[in-house]
């Protein structure tokens, strides 16, 4: 039967081992190192801020000249860096955009637009998610990921001069895009209809849980973990070692012909 171990690495590093039985050594198990969540029984503390930012904008616009423009940072935490500005302009440091370097002559865009990223084959990936969104429909729209799902059966193009046009106007200082018409950014809404992922509920957190986390219980005798979750480890435990030993890696197609 299954076991899950704690152990620890040689600089300290908590571990989780999973192992065939518990007489097994460790060496043979598969082992991998905890990540601590950020909810739950066994999150840590989160600390308070003393100084939080309520700020409604990041930034602030400055008339540079006749047609220009330049941004300045309006958090606490920033100071001006004026030598960047011509000598007669006093407007604080501008902020860096792909765009501006263009103007500037720095750079130039190529001949092609090449991203990274893109359509990937794995065998029996259609059959076997055309399966899990028959059988747990009704479980991946609780959780607010079936369009998700179901949109990672399609590839989509794009167009260049859009990703262009996105690109020169991001601001890698502030994480916004800084356009003609103002200051701008993404917001979960966005990111809600571009991944069909939800905006409410709890946290998603991937990580690697302490054994007492993935096999215990509260005093009211409420798991810490749902009860797939010890089945998942342990899937993944047996396709490692069918594979080439506790170092291997577990690919796509093993997970689905599993």
């Amino acid at each position: 039967m299954v076991c899950f171990k704690q152990a620890f690495s040689s600089f300290g590093d908590e571990q989780l081992v999973i192992l065939d039985d518990r007489y097994q050594p460790n060496d043979k198990g598969t082992i991998l190192t905890i990540y601590a969540p950020l909810i739950g029984s066994y999150a840590k503390q989160w600390p308070r801020l003393t100084t939080p930012n309520r700020m409604s904008v990041w930034s602030h616009e400055h008339p540079h000249n006749k047609y220009e423009y330049v941004y300045s940072l309006r958090a606490s935490n920033h100071k001006p860096d004026r030598s960047s500005l011509p000598e007669e302009s006093s407007s604080p440091s501008l902020l860096p955009t792909l765009g501006g370097n263009i103007v500037k002559g720095k750079v130039k865009w190529g001949d092609t637009l090449e991203l990274s990223g893109g359509f990937q084959f794995f065998r029996g990936y259609w059959e076997w998610t055309e399966d899990v969104l028959s059988r747990c429909q009704h479980k991946l729209k609780s959780a607010k990921i079936y369009d998700s799902v179901y949109a990672s059966l399609f590839t989509y193009d794009y167009n260049s001069e859009i990703m262009k046009a996105f690109f020169e106007a991001w601001c890698p200082t502030t994480n916004t895009l800084l356009t003609s018409p103002g200051e701008m950014s993404i917001s979960l809404w966005d990111l809600h209809i571009l991944s069909g992922l939800p905006l409410t509920g709890l946290l998603y957190d991937e990580v690697v849980p302490a054994s007492q986390e993935l096999v215990g219980s509260d005093a009211k005798g409420v798991r810490y973990s749902h009860r797939s979750c010890r089945h998942l480890f342990h899937a993944y435990h047996l396709l490692r070692q069918r594979s080439k030993g506790p170092s291997s890696n577990v690919s796509v197609e093993s997970w689905i012909q599993f």
